[in-house]
């Protein structure tokens, strides 16, 4: 037997009786009368002794908590953020809401809910008193609530924040009529929430929005909304100058007279770049530096890179040699070059949308140093009774021309076989587009000499950083 308070319903079973036929002995039925239920029994064998065991049951009542309140003569709307917390299973849930109110009736919708398994709070709003009081009834026991509010009143006065502003009580009519600017040279965009009020209608409203600039136009996005009038009683409305300044405006729907009070919280966007920065260097202490990069992201792909780097102060040149794991023609990893002020940048851009490349970059600086110029002279000498071969990274300077000249980098490989040696010469990259510098190799006694001649009387300065290899 279960009631609802108002009527009884029945249902029994299973039973057992010795009476031909299966008939039920018992009849039961029951009635309430003021509150209190009776449970009938009739015989369908005449005078029956009956005795019976009862099990009462009493269900759960919902436990609606007030929330938070506040006075109706001093805010005519909020915005809360909600958190609920449900001790005993961990769950937890969360939500915003808006809530209004018009002097005689409250208003509020809930919207955006998130929650790890379901609902946990149910959020209702109305008048006690001269309060707007809000109300949270809990789908599970034991549930602890939290909120963040944002209350808006008609009377509001303009205040400026780092982060927010309060737009003071602007006065609406029917038409578009100014409510709020901003500069997006200061600011990208802006999120608005926006209580409205119209005296001789009685008809309150609260709604978000968002607005934003491209720099050249604006644009706005209005969001949830709750209204007494059960319709958007405000209509809104973007603008830009073509200048920088961003203008949002507000028409009603009940007419002149209406008066509109916000709070914004504004934001703007960094300028952005496609690469990261790897390296940076002055190119007053360095002409050039040589690079050995290798490079991995998450989908596994690999790139290997052989970068020789080199700036005549103006611009910067660079070569490359790369080997990747995707394609033998292209790299998916970009590399690029440029001079910033006093400094020259390499800088990486991945082909490869939404991922994120692991990086780790070798380098050799390449120092311009004072030098003694000639026009054939020996660079380097290494003895070939106990080395090999030697690797080396140059650079070269010759003052002739340019902010700072023309400069060259590139790699050198020498080797010998006791007799004679041998000389190879890659990853030339020069700023004036043409070899500042001939290289040459010879065996002189035990040296192995390394040689360089120029073609021009200018001076040049070579820098030359070396590796050996042993017998």
């Amino acid at each position: 037997m279960v009631t609802d308070g108002t009527e009884v319903f029945v249902s029994h079973g299973p039973s057992i009786t010795t009476k031909t036929g299966e008939i039920e002995l018992l009849e039961l039925s029951a009635t309430i009368s003021g509150g209190t239920v009776s449970v009938k029994a009739a015989s369908t064998s005449g005078a029956t002794a009956v005795q019976a065991f009862a099990i009462r049951l009493k269900a759960p009542t919902s436990v609606a908590t007030t929330v938070d309140s506040f006075a109706t003569a001093d805010t005519r709307g909020a915005k809360y953020y909600f958190s609920v917390t449900n001790a005993a299973s961990g769950e937890v849930s969360n939500m915003e809401a808006l809530v209004v109110h018009n002097g005689s009736d409250a208003f509020v919708t809930v919207y955006n809910e998130h929650h790890s398994n379901t609902d946990l709070l149910d959020v209702t709003a109305n008048i006690v008193g001269s309060n707007v009081v809000v109300t949270g009834t809990p789908f599970v026991a034991n549930s602890t609530v939290k909120f963040y509010r944002i209350d808006l009143a008609d009377n509001e006065s303009d205040s400026t924040g780092t982060d927010f502003n309060t737009i003071g009580a602007v006065t609406v009519s029917s038409s578009d009529t100014a409510i709020d600017t901003f500069e997006d040279t200061s600011f990208t965009g802006a999120h608005y929430v926006i209580v409205g009020f119209n005296n001789s209608e009685s008809s309150a409203s609260i709604l978000e929005a968002t607005v934003l600039s491209n720099g050249t136009q604006a644009f706005v996005a209005e969001g949830p909304f709750v209204s007494s009038k059960g319709t958007a009683q405000l209509n809104l409305t973007a603008a830009h100058n073509g200048s920088s300044t961003v203008t949002l405006s507000a028409s009603a729907t009940s007419g002149s007279s209406t008066t509109v009070n916000a709070f914004r919280i504004h934001m703007l966007r960094g300028d952005a770049t496609p690469f990261t920065e790897l390296d940076s260097f002055s190119h007053s202490d360095s002409q050039g530096a040589n690079y050995i990069i290798a490079m991995k992201d998450a989908s596994n792909r690999v790139q290997m890179s052989d970068v020789m780097l080199v700036s005549d102060g103006t611009d910067a040149y660079h070569t490359e040699l790369d080997i990747n794991s995707e394609s033998t023609s292209a790299p998916f990893i970009t590399l690029t070059s440029a001079v910033d002020g006093d400094n020259v940048k390499l800088r990486a851009e991945s082909t490869i949308e939404n991922t994120t490349t692991v990086t780790n970059v070798w380098k050799v600086p390449l120092t311009r140093a004072t030098g003694n110029p000639q026009s054939v002279a020996t660079l380097d000498t290494f003895d070939k009774t106990t080395h090999r071969s030697a690797f080396y990274n140059v650079t070269i300077s010759d003052s002739n021309a340019g902010a700072l000249g023309n400069y060259e980098t590139c790699e050198l490989r020498v080797i010998h076989d006791g007799t004679d040696s041998y000389i190879s010469v890659f990853g030339r990259t020069s700023s004036s587009g043409s070899d500042l510098v001939t290289f040459t190799t010879d065996v002189s006694g035990n040296d192995v000499r390394l040689r360089g001649s120029i073609s021009t009387t200018n001076d040049h300065v070579v820098t030359v950083v070396r590796r050996l290899v042993n017998l």
